[in-house]
């Protein structure tokens, strides 16, 4: 690990993908949390009473679906989204994640 840098790279890329707390303004998005290279999104259906959906993980898993359809691989733990890239990640590749988690954010019709 030390040989290959990738705890320098985690140092380097985890603070820029704490970008993906600029999506906790989404309706859908009830809260970010993480630090370094791992983060969750907690989804929800009616984000000023933080209501989620009526069986945990139906919202979580249509979610994960739509990104696997996009190339994005996330894990859904009931209604949050789980993101945990390699660490050998670069910051192109977590423009390509935020991105793509918020194109299927905005895609909410099929939520």
């Amino acid at each position: 690990m030390e040989e290959r840098g990738l705890i320098a790279n985690v140092g380097r890329i985890g603070p820029y993908m704490q970008g993906l707390r600029t999506l906790v303004d989404h309706p859908l998005v009830g809260e970010v949390r993480g630090v370094g290279l791992i983060a969750a999104i907690e989804l929800v259906l009616d984000k000023k009473r933080k209501v989620a959906a009526t069986t945990p993980g139906d919202v979580g898993s249509i979610a994960s679906r739509l990104l696997h359809e996009r190339g994005i691989i996330v894990r859904n733990v009931d209604d949050a989204l789980s993101i945990c890239p390699p660490l050998i990640v670069n910051k192109d590749q977590i423009d390509e994640l935020v991105n793509g988690i918020t194109g299927m954010l905005h895609d909410q019709r099929r939520l």
